[in-house]
């Protein structure tokens, strides 16, 4: 089960009186820490793909460029970086 549909659970139960808001509360903070770590291992693979690219002398400054736009986006972005993290590299 997602954390997303956990903390959906929660809540519904919680309205019905079958669960507590202590219940809910660990939901929500199951779903941030779910929502940290996703962000977190982007982030590593942005990096370890970044760090590639320049060992092997590949880096670009376009490479450069769409780091900074990915790292300046905002949430609403989001969308975007989790497309642009899982491509792969040209050769």
């Amino acid at each position: 089960m997602s954390a997303k549909s956990a903390l959906a659970a929660a809540e519904s139960s919680a309205s019905h009186g079958l669960k507590t808001q202590a219940d809910v509360l660990t939901a929500r903070q199951q779903m941030a820490t779910a929502r940290r770590d996703l962000r977190k291992a982007r982030y590593q693979q942005l990096t370890s793909f970044i760090k590639l690219k320049s060992t092997l002398g590949e880096l670009s400054e376009g490479d450069v460029d769409e780091l900074d736009r990915l790292f300046s986006a905002s949430e609403s972005d989001e969308s975007a970086i989790a497309m642009t993290s899982t491509a792969q590299p040209t050769p």
